[in-house]
């Protein structure tokens, strides 16, 4: 499962939880594996040089953001690391009929 923000102008991300088991590599060679969040680096762009990689992983926790795997707590704690104002605004609801 991945949460992400990103710019509609440029389509570059600019947080993305990861909430799966795969890996981030960082331009300084960190792997970062498991649940983890990736945020947006104009520096880590210029180091890793591969004219794509525009995000620099770091694992969970980080500040607010828990390491879980419960979709409406980590997207809180997302709105909370981003600091949405006026969340008392916020609907979220999830259908229990989901076809999956």
């Amino acid at each position: 499962m991945h949460i992400n923000f990103y710019d509609v102008k440029t389509g570059l991300s600019l947080v993305r939880l990861n909430l799966n088991q795969s890996f981030h590599r960082n331009a300084n060679g960190t792997k970062v594996s498991g649940n983890r969040v990736n945020i947006f680096s104009e520096q880590e762009y210029h180091l890793k040089n591969d004219g794509k990689t525009h995000m620099r992983a770091f694992p969970l926790p980080h500040g607010v953001l828990k390491n879980t795997s419960d979709f409406l707590e980590s997207l809180s704690n997302l709105l909370d690391y981003i600091h949405t104002e006026d969340e008392n605004k916020l609907e979220l609801r999830l259908e229990t009929t989901l076809d999956v």
